[in-house]
């Protein structure tokens, strides 16, 4: 039950973190990347303990599988991708926007290009102490495999990389280009 003295700590705490006040755009940015962080951090020590507890098992085939497990149930919800345009726009959001520090460069029917400047993922691996082999691994050979698996039924479009964060480039360069048909 909760006691009048509990109900004054309670509200002193609240108004303490400013419950009731709208957040700043910077701090709803800090919330989100630390959402973002505690997955990565989930996914990193999950990797880690199948490895340690189970050596038998190929905790890399595990974890790909599962993001592109994820990919998949992602992929279902977008609808209509025809252009590189609608492939962008659908996957793109306020909150991965202001979380991952993301600039849309280009943006038309054939080709859409956003530039990633801050992944938490990556620098939760970092703080982990992972090795560059290991982070490139945990980015590009697992999670990225969802990202390209949100995008196996749409035919019309092709996501690409050029560049990525974990290999040690300025950006991760998402790009989606309308394919051709012959």
């Amino acid at each position: 039950m909760t006691t009048d003295k509990d109900k004054k700590n309670i509200n002193e705490y609240l108004k303490k973190v400013g419950i009731d006040k709208q957040p700043t755009i910077e701090e709803l940015k800090k919330v989100l990347q630390e959402a973002v962080k505690d997955r990565a951090r989930i996914f990193c020590f999950t990797w880690k303990t199948l490895q340690e507890l189970h050596p038998e098992i190929d905790a890399d085939e595990v974890m790909r599988e599962a993001s592109i497990k994820f990919g998949n149930f992602i992929d279902s919800k977008y609808k209509n991708i025809k252009t590189a345009k609608d492939a962008l726009i659908q996957s793109s959001s306020k909150a991965r926007i202001l979380a991952f520090e993301q600039e849309f460069t280009e943006l038309n029917e054939d080709k859409a290009v956003k530039k990633i400047y801050h992944c938490p993922h990556v620098e939760v691996f970092k703080e982990l102490g992972c090795s560059n082999e290991e982070i490139e691994k945990l980015c590009i050979d697992m999670p990225n495999q969802g990202d390209y698996a949100c995008f196996t039924s749409h035919w019309d479009v092709k996501l690409s990389f050029p560049n990525i964060l974990a290999k040690g480039d300025k950006c991760c360069e998402m790009t989606f280009n309308k394919v051709e048909k012959n």
